[in-house]
C-alpha cells in the first residue's frame, strides 16, 4: 500500500524522472536509482543517482539529460557536481 507520498503512479514528476532515467540509460549509466525523498527534505522531491566508468561518459551522460529535459520539457536541470 502506497505510504504517506501516495503511488508513484500518480506522481505528476514520473515523467520527469523517467525522462532522466531514459537520457542515462542512453549512455550506459549503471546503478541508476531515483528515491523519493519529499519525506526527509522539504527542498528535494527527488534524487536520481547513477554512475559512469570515466569521466567523458559521466560528462556524455550529463549532456544526454541535459538535453532530454530542454527538448522534452522546455526547461534545464540543476545539476550538482561535475564529472
Amino acid at each position: 500500500s502506497p505510504g504517506a507520498q501516495g503511488s508513484m503512479e500518480d506522481d505528476p514528476l514520473l515523467p520527469t524522472i523517467h525522462c532522466i532515467a531514459k537520457a542515462a540509460d542512453k549512455r550506459k549509466a549503471a546503478g541508476i536509482l531515483a528515491m523519493r525523498v519529499s519525506h526527509v527534505t522539504f527542498t528535494t522531491e527527488f534524487f536520481v543517482n547513477m554512475m559512469g566508468n570515466s569521466r567523458p561518459q559521466n560528462q556524455a551522460i550529463a549532456a544526454s539529460i541535459e538535453e532530454d529535459m530542454e527538448e522534452m520539457f522546455g526547461r534545464k536541470c540543476q545539476m550538482e557536481g561535475t564529472a
